[in-house]
C-alpha cells in the first residue's frame, strides 16, 4: 500500500470523493461548459418549470397561489359570519355586549380584559367553564394571601 488512501471514486468525474479530484466541479468546469443563447436558455428553463409543474401535479403537490389563499379567504369569511350570527342570535343585548362576551369565552383574563368578570349565572360573560366552584360566578377574584 502506497499511503494513498483515496478510493477509487475519487477520481471519476461527477462523483462525490476526496478533496483532491477537481475535474469537472467548481467555476472552472462552469466557465468551460458551452453557454446557450438567452432565447434557447429561456426555452430550456420554461420547459423545465412546465416539466415540473406536471410533476407536481401528478403527485398532488402544486397548488397555483389562488389555491393556496382559498382557505384563509374562506376562514376570514366564516369569521365574520359566525361574529354577524351571534349578534343576531342575542338580540335582547347590544352588539357590543355580545361580542365582548364571545371574546370573554376562552379564559378568565380575557373576561377581566373585556370588563365582564366576574360574571354571575345569565350574564354576559358567564362560561359555565369559567365556575370553578359551580357557585354562580365565574372568574372569581382570588383573595389575597398578604400576611402582616
Amino acid at each position: 500500500m502506497s499511503g494513498d488512501t483515496r478510493r477509487e471514486t475519487d477520481h471519476q468525474p461527477g462523483l462525490r470523493g476526496g478533496s483532491e479530484c477537481h475535474e469537472g466541479h467548481g467555476e472552472a468546469a462552469a466557465a468551460s461548459r458551452p453557454r446557450l443563447p438567452p432565447d434557447l436558455a429561456e426555452k430550456e428553463a420554461e420547459k423545465l418549470r412546465q416539466r415540473f409543474a406536471r410533476i407536481s401535479k401528478a403527485a398532488g403537490l402544486y397548488r397555483t397561489p389562488q389555491k393556496r389563499r382559498l382557505p384563509f379567504v374562506a376562514l376570514i369569511i366564516l369569521a365574520f359570519l359566525a361574529g354577524f350570527l351571534a349578534v343576531l342570535v342575542q338580540p335582547h343585548l347590544p352588539p357590543t355586549i355580545v361580542l365582548r362576551h364571545y371574546a370573554a369565552a376562552p379564559n378568565c383574563g380575557l373576561a377581566r380584559l373585556v370588563k365582564l368578570a366576574p360574571a354571575r349565572r345569565g350574564e354576559p360573560g358567564y362560561w359555565p367553564r369559567h365556575d370553578a366552584d359551580n357557585d354562580g360566578i365565574a372568574c372569581e377574584p382570588v383573595p389575597s394571601t398578604n400576611v402582616d
